[in-house]
Order: C-alpha cells, then structure tokens, then sequence
C-alpha cells in the first residue's frame, strides 16, 4: 500500500479527521523476486511507487526501495577490481 496526497486533497477538509486510512492508500503491485533490476526500475517509474512489496513464490519476502538499490550499487561498485585494495 502506498500513501497519495492527491487521495487526501480529495477529501473535504472537514471529513479528513474522520477519514480512515484506506481512503488515501492505494495498493501497490509487487515486483518478483526473479525480475531484472532494469525491469523493477521502469515498473517503479511508470506506476509511480517508491517502495513496492517483493514477492518470491506468492510471499512477501523484502520491500523494493530506491535507497537500498543505491546503497547496493555503491557496495558493488567497491568490489569492482580498480577499486579494491592492494593487500
């Protein structure tokens, strides 16, 4: 599920106290777990979510974010050979 502000500035502002959380969450398609990164990417961009739900086998197995893809890039760029360490 994903928050939406546009869901919120829908609401009359006198009925948003009363509202309940389901009325300004939509639901997020999840990506696989065996999908190729580019493919969740372009996914993520064209139904504009952040962090979708990843399944593997029908269960929810991690949250896909835009932070974790970059902290895992930057992890992987480290290892690459011209940049590890001579010992």
């Amino acid at each position: 599920m994903s928050f939406s502000i546009d869901r919120v500035a829908r609401i009359p502002a006198e009925e948003r106290r009363a509202s309940h959380a389901g009325n300004v969450v939509q639901a997020t398609p999840p990506i696989d777990s065996e999908d190729r990164l580019a493919d969740a990417l372009r996914v993520l961009d064209e139904r504009h979510v952040s962090e979708p739900p990843v399944i593997h086998a029908g269960r929810l197995v991690g949250i896909l974010s835009l932070s974790g893809i970059m902290r895992g890039l930057r992890l992987r760029e480290r290892e690459t050979p011209q940049h590890r360490a001579i010992v």
